[in-house]
């Protein structure tokens, strides 16, 4: 999760693969298996727009992914130009998206993986207020 930082001082933040719990529900499996994860295609791919992977608006929307179950990110740049937002849910989903905006790199490290997952009741999941 640490080595790249070293490619780059413009690797802000770094993040690792979630995989779903065993007896997770399929129709969750599903979902987590078609999420925006699959726009990193290698160990330590960047999601800047130059990502071959970026394609079309949806792909393009998802760019800015950034999930803090599981990274690790420059502390000079959470105390400095990039401090996480006061919202009230998915702070590190707009995290992900001021830091490419900001023209710095998030990395995806499959590699170090965890296990998590979330299985909100229909219609229960909180608005996003980024």
């Amino acid at each position: 999760m640490l080595r790249p930082f070293d490619l780059s001082p413009k690797v802000a933040c770094v993040f690792g693969k979630q995989d779903p719990p065993p007896r997770l529900l399929p129709t969750v499996t599903r979902r987590h298996h078609q999420g925006v994860q699959r726009l990193w295609s290698g160990p330590l791919d960047h999601g800047g727009p130059s990502n071959p992977n970026v394609t079309g608006q949806a792909a393009q929307d998802a760019v800015g992914f950034f999930s803090d179950v599981n990274s690790a990110v420059r502390r000079d740049v959470l105390v400095g130009e990039i401090p996480y937002r006061d919202v009230n849910y998915a702070e590190d989903q707009a995290f992900g998206r001021d830091v490419i905006e900001s023209g710095l790199y998030k990395v995806y490290a499959p590699l170090g993986s965890v296990i998590h997952s979330h299985s909100y009741p229909p219609f229960s999941v909180p608005a996003a207020n980024v």
